[in-house]
């Protein structure tokens, strides 16, 4: 068919024919391939994060050993330290270890030692162990009860002392030297008990 032999009317037809073909094919390629398109870089975004979390299961499973290293490290500690808590007859516990701290400051007088109270820790909140407290009296010069205190909670982290009251030794009670040099404290000593 010879496209100079046909009429005007058929020419324009056949003009639109091929523009709306051409028109159709360059709408349904541009609409399945940018279709296609944005299911690729779907696809793509998927395998960076499937290639992410890969490495971070690879990673957690290296170290998986040195995690149980730290954490049988941990536990020796945490054993270490609960041994050092309050155990047995809590009361001759207490007293027995608050002898054997002040015989290393012989120059403060502690007579007094009041009963215990158990309770629930106060130290810190939902801390999965319970206290005990003990309140002891006594007489000593400023600096030897310093020393005495900070090296209860030093050498003992699991002691607190709570409520310190420092006050001048009352009248009568020493002589007048010795009254003028001393102080008389009372205080209170929270310590951990260690889970039965």
């Amino acid at each position: 068919m010879n496209f100079k032999k046909l009429s005007k009317e058929k020419k324009n037809q056949l003009v639109l024919v091929a523009l709306v073909t051409l028109v159709l094919m360059v709408g349904l390629g541009y609409g399945l391939i940018t279709f296609q398109l944005g299911y690729v870089r779907a696809l793509e975004q998927q395998k960076v994060e499937a290639d992410k979390s890969s490495k971070r299961m690879m990673n957690t499973i290296e170290s998986a050993e040195t995690v149980e290293a730290q954490l049988n490290i941990a536990e020796k500690e945490l054993n270490t330290q609960e041994d050092a808590m309050v155990t047995g007859d809590k009361f001759a516990w207490l007293v027995t270890t608050l002898k054997s701290i002040l015989r290393q400051h012989p120059k403060l007088e502690v007579p007094d030692y009041s009963t215990i109270l158990e309770e629930n820790c106060s130290l810190l909140a939902r801390f999965p162990y319970t206290q005990v407290s003990i309140s002891i009296k006594g007489t000593g010069q400023y600096h030897d009860i310093g020393r005495f205190i900070a090296d209860l909670e030093n050498d003992r982290p699991h002691f607190r002392v709570l409520n310190l009251e420092i006050e001048p030794v009352p009248p009568g009670s020493l002589g007048e030297k010795e009254r003028a040099e001393k102080l008389s404290f009372k205080l209170t000593i929270a310590a951990l008990v260690k889970p039965s």
